[in-house]
């Protein structure tokens, strides 16, 4: 009577980790769809066919510790062409971005000749003031200082950082420029109600009527995960209408050799001589520029979107490219998305949003298709054990579950740990493999335990 209610018990397990499992499965399924794009085929149509490259060029990480000099000879360079920069001033910058222990802040107004300075150009007209953060430090929970943090949080520290520039600078700001590049709806939110009506992040965001967005598509040197202007620029000259080039850069390490100053010469010189080329300040662009903008900041938010959901389905993606390789076949994503940024970086914004939104609804197919490929994996494996314990000789090698676990776990433990650990596949998504890998292990551990259980059961009753 013992054994059969343990039978019975293990058949109760096995049941409920079965049910857990596909529920699991399906949770797993539906969740694919995480991205999220915007269309307005209105803001579109805003605009005439002129053809016309707007570019701006911001200066990130101005702050109490900028060497006034060095930021002088760079100044000198831009306005011997008559451009003025947007600088993006940290009020209240942190010793150590990285210590949140042992913390220590400088203040703007520490330092006299970085406060001088920065009112001289602005009143000459060779600068505007933008305001970047508060301390420029890396908050927990967040990909920079401000994202995902709650409002009120954000609201004090743009709040204060603002009351710090304005008073050290006689100024009113206007501009704000998320350090890292990160920000949320929030940020938006906590801009608004601090008296801040343009922001400059990151290529897009979403639509937003308080405020203007100008936000950056473009790096100076390389390194911070944008093209160099020089390859954006050789792509907006081939487009038609009007096109924005917002190039960021940090004065104080772009411009650490002397050959980033002809780099820059260069540069400067081919865009004041090209009759199609407009250079403004990110300012003067938002108040220029406001109905076009909505067009380039949609766009760039749905080319951020497909790059997330691409990056989703990057697992999946490296099986389907191994298969279309070994058909002769390009990957259809591949193509959509290579085209999807020329059409962002030649100013057709329409397209560019229509091919990342297909880029984001094929990914999020992948994902599904990968993970129902993943789930009858498991089965397969586990019928292909059933039918070869017909067999003899291979039989007691497989008579106990544990044995099945053993075979098929190991791997994909050692497998597991190395990609995790030393991660040699850049296009890898970690999280993705676990969780795949997560849903494989668990289908053979339950379909093996409920096969034991039903052994024991048949067993039982023969005897």
């Amino acid at each position: 009577m013992g054994t059969n209610k343990n039978i019975l018990l293990r058949m109760f397990i096995a049941f409920s980790m079965l049910l857990l499992y596909f529920s699991l499965i399906y949770f797993a399924i539906i969740d694919a769809n995480k991205s999220s794009y915007t269309w307005d085929d209105k803001i579109h149509n805003v605009g005439n066919n002129q053809k016309k490259i707007l570019i701006a060029f911001r200066n990130d990480d101005i702050s109490s510790k900028t060497n006034v000099e060095h930021e002088k000879s760079v100044l000198e360079l831009f306005w011997k062409y008559k451009i003025k920069q947007t600088f993006a001033i940290i009020p209240n910058i942190s010793e150590n971005p990285e210590d949140v222990i042992n913390e220590t802040f400088h203040p703007l107004g520490e330092n006299k000749d970085v406060v001088e300075a920065l009112k001289k150009w602005e009143k000459e007209g060779k600068i505007e003031f933008a305001l970047h953060g508060y301390t420029h430090q890396i908050s927990n929970g967040s990909s920079g200082e401000f994202a995902r943090l709650p409002y009120n949080e954000q609201f004090e520290r743009i709040k204060k950082g603002k009351e710090i520039l304005d008073t050290e600078l006689n100024a009113n700001l206007s501009i704000f420029v998320p350090p890292w590049n990160s920000a949320d709806k929030n940020t938006i939110k906590a801009c608004v109600n601090s008296g801040i009506h343009v922001f400059s992040g990151y290529m897009g965001s979403e639509p937003n009527k308080t405020i203007t967005s100008v936000n950056t598509n473009a790096v100076f040197a390389k390194g911070i995960g944008l093209p160099q202007v020089d390859d954006v620029l050789n792509y907006a000259k081939k487009g038609s209408g009007i096109t924005f080039v917002i190039v960021f850069y940090h004065s104080w390490i772009d411009f650490d050799k002397p050959r980033n100053y002809k780099h820059l010469n260069d540069l400067l010189t081919t865009l004041t001589n090209d009759s199609t080329i407009e250079i403004s300040s990110i300012g003067e662009i938002a108040e220029k520029y406001q109905n076009t903008l909505q067009s380039y900041n949609q766009s760039g938010l749905n080319i951020k979107e497909a790059d997330n959901a691409k990056n989703r389905a990057k697992p999946y993606l490296l099986i389907y490219r191994i298969i279309c390789t070994f058909l002769g076949k390009d990957l259809s994503i591949d193509e959509l998305y290579n085209k999807a940024f020329v059409a962002y970086w030649s100013g057709d914004y329409k397209h560019a949003s229509k091919l990342a939104i297909e880029i984001v609804e094929k990914s999020n197919n992948y994902i599904v298709k990968g993970r129902i490929i993943f789930v009858l994996n498991s089965l397969m494996v586990f019928l292909i054990f059933l039918s070869v314990m017909r067999y003899k000789k291979i039989k007691p090698t497989f008579r106990h579950y544990r044995n099945l676990l053993l075979i098929f776990v190991v791997p994909f433990l050692i497998i597991g740990a190395y990609l995790n650990i030393f991660q040699p596949f850049s296009t890898m998504r970690n999280e993705e493999f676990n969780i795949a890998s997560g849903l494989f292990l668990g289908g053979i551990t339950v379909l093996a335990y409920a096969s034991y259980a039903f052994q024991k059961k048949n067993k039982y009753i023969n005897h």
